[in-house]
């Protein structure tokens, strides 16, 4: 699973595709998946460069859900609609947790401050509440420099009220 196509999120497929994992993702990123699959790496050949294989994919169309028999589940959802920073986005919320986790929509500076708004945290706060998920804590996996990585849903909101007239 990964959020979106940036190579931050996308580096490490390929040894993931040689080893049959099956790798979870929108429609919009099948095709950059697919090249990735496909490149030769002639100058130093990786394990896919010797032994090809095509990627095996669980394509996510608007959500999907993992769960199992304890009840615990997973909800992903493609929110590239809303960011303005992908047109494919996929976060990850648990529901019985109360928890969101996502990779790069929000800025939660370590100093307390509230940043100006971006379009991408507005659209992330828009995905919530129209997806009508019950955030309370939301986790950013990168950049993690001088930001706070787990931030409690209200300093989002505090972010969004800062954009609004």
């Amino acid at each position: 699973m990964f959020g979106h196509h940036h190579p931050h999120y996308s580096g490490g497929l390929r040894p993931l595709i040689h080893a049959g994992a099956t790798i979870v993702t929108t429609a919009g990123n099948v095709p950059l998946i697919e090249d990735l699959a496909r490149r030769p790496h002639a100058l130093a050949p990786d394990a896919l460069a010797r032994e090809p294989r095509p990627p095996k994919f669980l394509v996510v169309d608007g959500k999907h859900v993992f769960s199992d028999a304890a009840g615990h589940a997973l909800e992903l959802h493609d929110i590239g609609a809303y960011t303005e920073h992908t047109d494919s986005y996929l976060v990850y919320y648990f529901p019985r947790e109360r928890l969101l986790i996502e990779g790069d929509l929000a800025y939660f500076p370590v100093t307390g401050e509230v940043p100006r708004a971006r379009p991408a945290a507005l659209g992330l706060a828009r995905a919530i509440d129209t997806l009508g998920l019950d955030v309370a804590k939301i986790v950013q996996t990168w950049p993690l420099a001088r930001q706070v990585q787990v931030a409690e849903r209200a300093r989002l909101d505090a972010i969004v009220a800062g954009a609004r007239p």
